[in-house]
This record gives structure tokens, C-alpha cells and sequence, in this order.
């Protein structure tokens, strides 16, 4: 049998059928949009949320936790509610954690000493999109300021649609910026006691802020501060700074011994000036009705949504 097009041109219908196969493998080898999408291989043939079979390079999520010597059994709860799950990296201050994921570090400040380590370290090989926290989120410590926190980002983060429309920033907005704040005394939630804190190089905090991290106090006045440590950031806005700005935050942390010092609440507050938006006038509010519903709700009164933690 033979196909026929225009006076006297006769080709094989065979052929034909071979160049519509192999037209339709090449182009089964390259995503269909211009979304930058990887294909990774399912058993079943579709996703875990019962879609194409496909992540998209721009939902991939780090999930980097900083710890001391917490009970870390509540990781695998929020692990699971993220789909599909973030790559965990945990690091451990000091010798005290017992797990075999510990990329170990000295036991310097607190938190705040894991994030600009890692950023340091992973600069040019950054997640798109990291997750960064302490690992005591499942207190009650300032009410439950953590595990409303936790709450928020998770909200933003858990799918994989969510991650590809990811903003740069997401963290719970808990005041405007204040350029007054200063503190020279911790009382410290897990143990009780009062310490006296190792003075930063400057301060207060604006003046801190503007000798430390970005001289122009404009966008840190709009974006307000977030707290506890818990947010998560693009590798695009972490990129706005060279690794130079992260070091000079790092010797902040460095310059005094052991774990209580003033700059660490400064650089708790300046995640949000550093990496948030600057929102016009009349949005700047506290980041919508999920943060409304939980900065009003009753601490005592939160579901749980993930195993019992530690209450150190």
C-alpha cells in the first residue's frame, strides 16, 4: 500500500509510521512547557499527589535544622506533611546529638550559627528553596511564637505547587522593625536561669542593622522582623549578598564565647528586613489571615499535628 501526495509522489506508508514514532520519541524525552521541569521515574506511574510523574527543579527544598541536644522525634511529622519531602540536613552544635544525619559543628551561639554556616558553606550550590529552624520548635517559650512560626511556613512550603510559586521569603511577621531594640539579659526558657549577655560591636539594633547587615534602613522599616529563627528563603535572595555579608554576620557570632549574646537577637530579627518584601503602605500587615488565625489562637489550644517534642 502506498501513500500518495501531489502528481505522481508515492512513499511508503511504513515510512511514514516510523518518522510519527520517532518524532513522537524525541519529543516524549523533553518537558512540555518551559518550566524547567526534571521527569524522576514513579513505580506507579504518577505522583505522590496523583499527578504527572514529574518535580519540577524549582519545588526542590532543603530542610535545615540546627541543634543542641533536643529530642528530635518530631522531625519525621513534619517531614511528612511536606510532599514530596524535603532533603533533611541537620546540624549538630557540638557532640551531644546522638544521629547519624549530624553534620557537626562547634557548639557556638545558637541557631543563627548553623544558618550562616551552611549558607557559607553551600553558596554556590544552594536548594532553590531552604527551610531553615531550630530544632525545639514544639514549645511554649514566648507563646508558642516557634510553633506558630512552624505553622506558618509549613503552610507555604507543603506542595509542590506551592514551592514552584514560591516568593523568595515566607516567615511569620511578628512586629515592625525596631531600630531601639536591645537586650543585655536572657532568662532562658529550658533551664530558667538569668544570663548576662556578650555585648555586639555596635548597638542597638538599627544601629547594629546598618553597620553589620545594609546601611539604607528603608526596606527593613517596610518588611518588619519575623522570630524564632524560622523561615524559609530562595537561593536567588540569599544570593543578594555576597558570601562576604554571611561571614561578617558569622564573626558577630564569633567574637563572643559560648552561647549568650546580644547580636544573636539581632540577627534573629534581621532574616525578615534581609530577605522579606518591601510591602506598600496598607498591606504591611502581619502576612494575612492564616497569620491572623494563628497569632490570635489560644497556645494551649493548638493541634497537634506532629509527634510530641522535646519541651527543652
Amino acid at each position: 500500500m502506498h501513500w500518495t501526495r501531489g502528481r505522481g509522489r508515492h512513499v511508503p506508508l511504513a515510512l511514514v509510521l516510523f518518522v510519527v514514532l520517532f518524532c513522537g520519541l524525541l519529543l516524549s524525552m523533553f518537558p512540555d512547557d518551559d518550566q524547567g521541569e526534571l521527569r524522576t521515574p514513579v513505580h506507579s506511574g504518577s505522583s505522590a499527589e496523583g499527578g504527572p510523574a514529574r518535580l519540577s527543579a524549582s519545588a526542590v527544598m532543603d530542610l535545615v535544622i540546627v541543634g543542641f541536644r533536643e529530642n528530635l522525634s518530631w522531625i519525621e511529622g513534619v517531614v511528612a506533611n511536606i510532599t514530596p519531602p524535603p532533603r533533611v540536613k541537620l546540624i549538630c552544635k557540638g557532640e551531644l546529638i546522638n544521629d547519624q544525619r549530624c553534620q557537626r559543628i562547634e557548639n557556638r551561639g545558637t541557631e543563627e550559627f548553623g544558618f550562616l554556616s551552611h549558607i557559607i558553606e553551600n553558596y554556590e550550590k544552594l536548594a532553590p528553596i531552604t527551610m531553615f529552624m531550630g530544632a525545639n520548635p514544639l514549645n511554649t517559650a514566648f507563646d508558642c511564637i516557634a510553633w506558630r512560626s512552624l505553622h506558618y511556613v509549613l503552610a507555604q512550603v507543603d506542595t509542590v505547587q506551592k514551592r514552584m510559586a514560591f516568593p523568595g521569603f515566607v516567615a511569620l511577621r511578628v512586629s515592625g522593625f525596631d531600630p531601639d531594640f536591645d537586650v543585655w539579659h536572657y532568662h532562658a526558657h529550658a533551664d530558667g536561669e538569668t544570663s548576662k549577655l556578650c555585648r555586639p560591636s555596635v548597638s542597638p539594633f538599627g544601629e547594629w542593622y546598618q553597620r553589620v547587615v545594609e546601611r539604607n534602613l528603608s526596606k527593613a522599616a517596610c518588611a518588619g522582623q519575623s522570630s524564632s529563627g524560622i523561615f524559609a528563603v530562595s537561593a536567588g535572595q540569599i544570593r543578594r549578598y555576597g558570601v562576604a555579608h554571611y561571614e561578617r554576620l558569622r564573626e558577630e557570632v564569633l567574637r563572643c564565647p559560648g552561647n549568650a549574646f546580644t547580636a544573636g537577637h539581632y540577627i534573629e530579627r534581621s532574616w525578615m528586613p534581609m530577605f522579606g518584601p518591601c510591602l506598600p503602605a496598607g498591606r504591611a500587615g502581619r502576612g494575612g489571615a492564616l497569620a491572623e488565625a494563628l497569632l490570635r489562637a489560644d497556645c494551649g489550644l493548638f493541634p497537634s499535628v506532629f509527634p510530641p517534642g522535646s519541651g527543652e
